[in-house]
């Protein structure tokens, strides 16, 4: 065992004893929002390396994005004030840290490299922000932050009882472990705990983090904090689920009295939605420009779905599982992806029929449709060409991604009357199949073309 984790296992293993004894095992309710599944966890199966690849969904708007920074800061801008940078449905942060960097470099280069910058993240109290923690600090700063002042509390408690002997072994054994342990982080390059993609925060000074747990459907910050915000692929996840009898998904429905229902909900969370933020923006005030929003969301044409088969095959995943008696008819017919792929008449809608908004200052720039081909079909046809045809590797990536942001519908579903981990054991059997039918499939007839509805918005 490494110093590191040996001098690690001791403070954990304290603090979970302290922790234990002083307070009650309390559950956390379910966020209004959906909840992914293992979203932040560390190693192997953390979100950022799951969901990579949505990064590419980031970069199709990130060259906007900037043309849009640039032209908001003024060079009157009052240098005394931090940029803040909202980051909505953030996850672990993982695909934004690309872009926060770029947009950090055009503030600075506009209004000077000590330009204070501050970066908040929201997600819903549901995921453990603990991940994004993680990527955003280093190895100097968790041994500064955490080990020397637990260091120095141990020892001097150890040092404040009568002799019996164990003031000397402690100190033999824990400081010269505490020492080496700070040797070796201040004899290397500084890291993130979580080391890939690259911080932002440990190469720029003057650059602040911080994180909400306020779900968006409620005010998270004080008015007039933002000068950027930004969100992608989140907003289209409801308040609330809404039972969908025959389908998963509202576009695959046939019950048009259910699908409307889903539709005024939809309506209601994106007039809520932009409600709230209209007051975090920072309003226009002299030479102090106005916030700017750009929302990224999954969404619909006329005509179709965004990852429309996708959604046909875990319909029909679904039917099979209560064929083979995994779940009854009523869990699948409670199984229902609580989320609303918006078209772009739909997003406009707030902007152009209501003043609401408009009162509070907010002004719709424009809509961009933006089209993402799928990764992973895009990566099983590099491999082909190299004359792989690699359909496992294909099956377990898209299942995997499939697996983070659907589980909660198909484990919130199942009846209450089971135990969590016979839900679990479903959840895997349903995910299973969902694997084996992808492996057996002709990966370009699944057509998993990403819709969408980039929304950019300014406040005066």
């Amino acid at each position: 065992m490494s110093v590191f984790r040996y001098f690690r296992a001791i403070i954990l293993f304290t603090h979970y004893r302290f922790i234990k004894l002083n307070n009650p095992l309390k559950t956390i309710p379910v966020g209004l929002r959906w909840t992914s599944h293992g979203a932040m966890k560390t190693g192997a199966d953390n979100y950022g390396n799951v969901m990579r690849r949505n990064k590419k969904i980031v970069d199709v708007s990130q060259n906007e994005i900037l043309k849009t920074v640039d032209s908001s800061l003024s060079p009157s801008r009052v240098k005394n004030k931090a940029y803040t940078i909202g980051d909505y449905g953030a996850a672990d942060g993982s695909t934004t840290i690309g872009l926060i960097r770029n947009i950090i470099d055009i503030v600075r280069e506009k209004c000077g490299k000590d330009q204070e910058i501050h970066v908040i993240y929201e997600d819903i109290p549901t995921n453990d922000l603990n991940c994004l923690v993680q990527r955003h600090n280093g190895d100097r700063d968790i041994i500064l932050s955490y080990l020397l002042p637990i260091a120095t509390s141990y020892r001097h408690v150890l040092w404040s009882h009568p002799l019996k002997g164990d003031r000397d072994i402690i100190p033999s054994y824990l400081l010269p472990i505490a020492t080496s342990y700070r040797h070796v982080l201040w004899s290397h390059p500084l890291k993130g705990l979580i080391p890939e993609p690259r911080s932002y925060c440990l190469d720029y000074d003057n650059v602040y983090v911080t994180a909400s747990g306020t779900d968006f459907y409620k005010q998270c910050v004080p008015s007039n904090t933002f000068d950027l915000l930004m969100s992608f692929t989140a907003v289209h996840f409801l308040s609330r689920p809404i039972i969908l009898t025959d389908s998963i998904y509202r576009l695959l429905s046939k019950n048009e009295e259910e699908k409307e229902v889903i539709k005024k909900l939809a309506a209601e969370d994106w007039l809520q939605f932009w409600k709230l933020r209209g007051k975090e923006l920072k309003q226009e005030l002299y030479f102090y420009p106005g916030g700017c929003a750009i929302v990224s969301s999954v969404g619909e044409t006329e005509t179709r779905m965004s990852i429309q088969n996708n959604f046909k095959l875990l319909n029909d995943i679904l039917e099979k599982c209560v064929s083979d008696n995994i779940i009854t008819k009523t869990e699948k017919e409670n199984t229902t992806y609580a989320a609303c792929f918006r078209r772009q008449d739909e997003i406009k809608e707030p902007f152009v029929n209501s003043n609401v908004l408009t009162d509070l200052g907010l002004h719709l720039h424009q809509v961009k449709q933006e089209l993402v081909p799928c990764f992973y079909t895009a990566e099983w046809k590099q491999r082909l060409d190299t004359g792989v045809d690699d359909r496992d590797k294909f099956a377990h990536d898209f299942t995997s991604n499939v697996r983070t942001f659907t589980y909660s519908s198909i484990y919130r579903a199942l009846d209450s009357n089971r135990s969590e981990q016979e839900k679990s054991i479903i959840c895997d059997k349903f995910y299973k199949k969902y694997e084996n039918a992808l492996r057996n499939s002709y990966p370009p007839d699944l057509d998993s073309l990403n819709i969408l509805q980039v929304a950019y918005v300014k406040k005066k």
